[in-house]
């Protein structure tokens, strides 16, 4: 049996490209949370409670194909069970984000990501 929880944190600003993608991704069951506290711009994942991922690389073409950056896979269990610590904090400091609260973002916004969406690969 495959257990997999995925959560997004985000800050306040949507950006253009985010919207659309952000309403796709809830639809197929991932978590949307609002980080309140502060800008969090971190790249971390946790596999089976000892792989650690850590980075700077984007989920993304451009990131992967084009950009300087990169990522370092972690083996340990304790470290793995900080990281899901510092996740399960980084919940308790952050709100769900609905398909109701995406539906509410400007149109221009919903607009521009659909848009956008069409040449992620490129962008």
């Amino acid at each position: 049996m495959i257990c997999l929880e995925f959560y997004i944190f985000r800050d306040d600003e949507t950006g253009w490209g985010l919207a659309e993608l952000l309403a796709r991704k809830s639809r197929e069951g991932v978590q949307i949370y609002h980080y309140q506290p502060q800008v969090l711009h971190a790249k971390t994942m946790v596999f089976d409670g000892h792989w650690t991922i850590v980075g700077s690389a984007n989920l993304d073409a451009r990131s992967l194909n084009y950009n300087y950056e990169c990522g370092v896979g972690i083996l340990d269990r304790e470290l793995g069970n900080d990281m899901e610590e510092m996740f399960r904090q980084d919940l308790l400091e952050s709100t769900p984000i609905t398909e109701a609260d995406q539906s509410a973002w400007p149109l221009h916004e919903r607009a521009l990501g659909t848009f956008f969406s069409w040449f992620r690969s490129y962008l």
